[in-house]
């Protein structure tokens, strides 16, 4: 087949630019040892006429996403489907768990400039409600109402009026990763492994190694995954102390950094 892979734009991934560029050369390089002709260009490059039989691709514009959709309607096959990389936005991505029955955290949504309700879970998660995050700003952790009220006025300073507000929840930290419909899965304690964004992962420090069922996580997991309808993915959980396994993110085609070999013959796979 003749493949196109898209790099994710440098402004969609902060402070990952490398390791992103590296998921999608592994993926591409395995497509090419199975007879495939791949092509690799940047988000910036798409022109949404290109010929080709499938498309790979870790886009995050709305321009981009807009032409990918162009793409799929005239049948390409695309992974990831670029609905699910709108799905994978804040405000989305909550209505979709909510609807799937995803175990998550209870979450708000509402104007970052009307007067909060009187049953905002505290402590919380403040985050921008139409994309994922793009620096350390767009997410604030919160113990208290005037905290939250002043990441509400920083977000309408900014020109972002819609925000997400998560009940954070206690526990061990775990970050995930798969891809659907492959046997591949993988997750680890990040702060162990001095895996960091922003640093948000020391809020809840260290794991304690609570016990829970690695086969429900992966379940969970799965869940999220047709619920968005985003084969490759990655993100975030909580183990509570009693072993409940919730998810706090969800994105699409992460770096996958600790584990990039397997989860780049993984995505070859899906085609």
């Amino acid at each position: 087949m003749k493949i196109l892979a898209i790099a994710r734009g440098e402004e969609f991934s902060p402070n990952l630019v490398d390791n992103d560029a590296k998921i999608l050369a592994e993926a591409a390089d395995n497509l090419r040892l199975q007879g495939h002709e791949v092509t690799v260009i940047s988000e910036r490059e798409l022109t949404g006429v290109e010929r080709v039989d499938a498309i790979i691709q870790m886009c995050r514009s709305e321009r981009s996403v807009s032409l990918l959709k162009q793409m799929e309607g005239q049948g390409i096959r695309i992974i990831n489907s670029p609905q699910g990389v709108d799905n994978c936005r804040r405000e989305p991505l909550v209505r979709c768990f909510e609807q799937a029955g995803v175990a998550s955290p209870r979450s708000l949504i509402l104007e970052s400039s009307e007067p909060l309700p009187a049953d905002v879970p505290l402590p919380c998660w403040v985050k921008r409600a139409d994309g994922q995050t793009m620096q350390k700003a767009d997410v604030s952790f919160c113990r208290s109402r005037a905290d939250v009220e002043a990441a509400l006025r920083a977000f309408d300073s900014r020109g972002i009026r819609r925000a997400v507000i998560c009940q954070h929840l206690d526990g061990d930290l775990i970050k995930f990763y798969g891809v659907e419909g492959t046997d591949f899965f993988y997750w680890f304690y990040p702060l162990e492994h001095g895996h960091s964004k922003f640093g948000y992962e020391e809020i809840n420090g260290h794991s304690a190694g609570i016990a829970f069922d690695e086969s429900r996580l992966r379940q969970i997991c799965s869940e999220a995954s047709r619920a968005v309808n985003v084969s490759v993915y990655g993100g975030d959980a909580i183990v509570s102390p009693d072993g409940t396994i919730k998810i706090i993110d969800f994105n699409d085609w992460p770096s996958f950094s600790p584990c990039r070999e397997a989860a780049g013959k993984a995505i070859s796979q899906l085609l």
